[in-house]
């Protein structure tokens, strides 16, 4: 009659101490990528998180930053042999916008991110950059929700970024290299 209980209660041993082993783990892992981060990519997610990004959707913006400047994340970056701008490489109509919106700011990774923000959760006739309610409702159905950095990343490259060359292996490739950072 003793043996029955032993794996019973083993097996309650494990139920009640996995969790807080693999919380344990979870955080290990989250201070150790932390630590790994440049002073630019902190900077980086700092102002996203400050124009009002959400956490669980800065890893596929930092994939597509990445990409878009070649890892540099400067917010003055220029395209080589092009027009595009900044992290978001903005150019054309965007570009045009973004700097009559920035007036007599300075313009910084947090402008940046906040006139691309304000253009995909903006009311219609209320943003600084139209991009158009059908790639603003894809957006916005993407980001906050519970699609993976995968998808994410490919909806924000494809319907805002909208490269001539999407290289989209290495913007998910950085995308994932941001999904465990807190």
């Amino acid at each position: 009659m003793g043996l029955p209980l032993i794996p019973t209660m083993l097996s309650n041993v494990l139920r009640m101490t996995a969790p807080l082993w693999l919380t344990r783990m979870d955080e290990a892992e989250a201070v150790e990528n932390t630590g790994m981060l440049s002073d630019i990519e902190s900077d980086t997610i700092e102002d996203l998180k400050k124009a009002g990004w959400l956490e669980s959707d800065i890893p596929a913006l930092m994939g597509n930053i990445s990409v878009e400047t070649g890892g540099t994340f400067d917010p003055l970056q220029q395209e080589k042999d092009g027009k595009g701008h900044g992290i978001f490489q903005l150019t054309g109509g965007q570009l045009k916008d973004y700097k009559k919106w920035l007036g007599e700011r300075e313009d910084t990774r947090y402008t940046q991110a906040l006139f691309v923000r304000e253009n995909i959760y903006g009311s219609h006739g209320n943003v600084p950059h139209d991009i158009g309610w059908r790639a603003r409702g894809m957006l916005t159905d993407s980001f906050g929700g519970e699609g993976s950095t995968e998808d994410k990343t490919r909806v924000f490259s494809d319907v805002y970024e909208r490269p001539e060359v999407s290289h989209m292996d290495r913007r998910i490739e950085e995308a994932l290299k941001y999904d465990n950072i807190k």
